[in-house]
């Protein structure tokens, strides 16, 4: 996934975003509990090579 956040506030941003697909998920499944184990790893870059293979 690629997005670009212009206020700056990606940490609140992936807080909503995975909270919300975890509830659906689980709604969905019919489990409850911790859907990630591990943490996102963000990549800050201004290449745009980087961005083009980014999706890929």
């Amino acid at each position: 996934m690629l997005l670009q956040i212009p206020d700056g506030n990606l940490a609140v941003f992936m807080q909503r975003l995975l909270s919300a697909y975890a509830r659906y998920f689980n709604r969905t499944h019919r489990q409850a509990g911790h859907l990630f184990q591990m943490g996102m790893v963000p990549v800050m870059t201004d290449d745009k090579v980087a961005l083009s293979s980014a999706g890929n």
